[in-house]
């Protein structure tokens, strides 16, 4: 099965949420380099669609879905 990397992220979020740079790719990218997270795309991909309005105005929710995530299944290992 193939992991979503660093990169893979923000395609995917230039993609879903027309996001180049944010104050929380920081965070994110430390959960890929040192937490070795395996998450897919399609997971993380999941997490970035915006589903409300607010989510659409203000795309930090659906980073923060991301990131929670992320932390949860780091746990799991």
């Amino acid at each position: 099965m193939s992991y979503c990397t660093y990169e893979g992220f923000t395609v995917l979020a230039k993609n879903f949420l027309n996001l180049e740079d944010h104050i929380l790719f920081d965070e994110v990218k430390k959960l890929f380099e040192n937490g070795r997270v395996e998450v897919t795309r399609a997971d993380v991909a999941e997490r970035l669609m915006p589903r409300t309005s607010h989510e659409k105005d203000n795309r930090t929710p659906c980073l923060e879905k991301v990131i929670e995530f992320m932390k949860r299944e780091k746990r799991k290992r």
